[in-house]
Parts: structure tokens; C-alpha cells; sequence
């Protein structure tokens, strides 16, 4: 973790100058949900550990603050009013920290993100239950759905920059991935022009067709979101342009300019 931590700094320090009063007061919140599965694999809580240690170690100044409630909710939900936006590697479905079964959770994001509040989610964090999936699509803008969308595992995965000029994609070139699940054929609205796709795969191996598999959204209410459907494993946020596009996609969901 230290390596990624040091190679990414190197890359960002030279941009230090890039934020001043962008950052000021904004606060990140990350959530890190239980472990499900085995060594290496779907590793919430290293997950949001690892990307806030990210940001708490760039070159970001003024920094922002960054709470972190690894498998818990906050005794006091009132701790993210101030949030600018929250970053969510959770387990997906019916272990979602969004499931109609925790209605203070669902009640308090939707409060949140009524008032402009972003929000980022990776991997199985990016699918919620049928019951909830309004919620979602109005949030993130997709969702990965049980009775629709696919989750093929494939091997030397090519993935492509959809839109290279968004703020998301600075400095970030097309990546491969050696193994990877990327959740493919999200359920999106039909011609919701708040979406921006921002990284694409031929996906299912056995059937390749040009597939979103990260998308930007720019909602009415002002906040802004991201969803990237990997990383099933750990290991992919070795790779040097995918940590960088996370933390640009973190930053602009907190409206913070990513670095030129």
C-alpha cells in the first residue's frame, strides 16, 4: 500500500498549487463495508483505508477532512451534513448499506444528496435491491441490477477512457487489467443526459460488446457522482492510471478541481 501511496505522491506533487480554496473546509467521507469474500477479494474496509490514506497524503492544501466508518454508520448521522462528498466500497444487494431495511441510512443520503452532496462507489457498492433502485438512479445515475446486468470475471481486460477531456480522466491513460470483474449491463435510465461515460470494455468475454463500466453524473441538485463497477480484486489499485483516475473522480465529486 505504501508503494502505491509513494509513486502517486511523486505524480501529484508537482501540482500542489492546483487546489488552494477549492479544498478549504470540504470534507470526504469514506465507508468501508464488511469482508465477504476470500484473500484479496472484494477488501472494503483495505479499500476505503487505502484511498483515504491517499488523500490524506497528496499534495491537497488546504487538506481536506476525512472521517472513515469502516463497517459501522455514525452514532450521530448529523457527522455528514457538512459532507462534500461520501465514498462507498460496500458489499451490494441485500448486505447494501442502502437497503430498504436501514431507512435511517436511506433517509439520511437522500437528505444528503438532495442537497448537493456527492457521492463515488466502486464494485459491488455500485448494486442495490430492487426496492431501492429509484434511489440510486436518481443518486449515481445506474445500478447494477439482479434480473439485468452481468458480472463476467475475464482475463487481460482492455479498458478504454470513454471521455478523455472530463476532469476524471486528467493524466490518466487506457488501462489493462490481468483479471478483473467489471460488473457489465448496468440499468440506466433511458437518455439520462445527467451521465457521462467515462470508461468502457468489450464485455462479456464470450459475448464482447462495448460496455460502460465507470460513468460520471451531474444531477440537478448540484452534487455530483461517479461509479466505477471494479475492482473485484484488491490488486487493481496497483496500477498507477486507475488510482489516479479514482482520485480525480473523488476530488471532482467534492468539486474539487483534479489537477491539470
Amino acid at each position: 500500500m505504501r508503494s502505491m501511496i509513494a509513486t502517486l505522491l511523486v505524480v501529484w506533487g508537482v501540482a500542489r498549487g492546483a487546489w488552494g480554496a477549492e479544498s478549504a473546509g470540504k470534507k470526504i467521507v469514506f465507508f468501508g463495508g464488511a469482508k465477504t469474500h476470500g484473500p484479496g477479494a472484494h477488501e472494503h474496509l483495505k479499500g476505503a483505508q487505502l484511498l483515504k490514506d491517499l488523500v490524506d497524503r497528496s499534495e491537497i492544501v488546504p487538506r481536506p477532512r476525512t472521517p472513515i466508518y469502516l463497517d459501522a454508520w455514525p452514532k450521530d448521522p448529523s457527522e455528514l451534513d457538512d459532507a462534500a462528498t461520501i465514498v462507498l466500497l460496500w458489499e451490494g444487494w441485500d448486505k447494501h448499506l442502502v437497503r430498504s431495511s436501514n431507512t435511517e441510512q436511506v433517509r439520511k443520503l437522500d437528505q444528503l444528496m438532495g442537497r448537493g452532496v456527492g457521492l463515488v462507489c466502486f464494485h459491488a457498492a455500485t448494486a442495490v435491491d430492487d426496492d431501492v433502485e429509484k434511489y440510486y438512479l436518481d443518486w449515481l445515475g445506474g445500478n447494477k441490477s439482479r434480473q439485468y446486468s452481468l458480472h463476467p470475471m475475464a482475463r487481460n481486460i482492455e479498458v478504454a477512457l470513454a471521455s478523455p477531456e472530463h476532469p476524471i480522466c486528467r493524466g490518466v491513460r487506457p488501462m489493462k487489467f490481468p483479471e478483473e470483474e467489471f460488473y457489465c449491463k448496468i440499468l440506466f435510465r433511458p437518455d439520462d443526459k445527467r451521465l457521462t461515460p467515462i470508461l468502457t470494455a468489450m464485455l462479456p468475454p464470450d459475448r464482447p460488446e462495448k460496455q460502460i463500466i465507470g460513468w460520471a453524473c451531474e444531477r440537478a441538485d448540484g452534487g455530483r457522482a461517479f461509479a466505477c463497477t471494479g475492482p473485484h480484486y484488491h490488486a487493481s489499485f496497483q496500477q498507477e492510471d486507475f488510482r489516479r483516475l479514482v482520485l480525480n473522480a473523488i476530488l471532482w465529486t467534492a468539486k474539487i478541481e483534479p489537477p491539470k
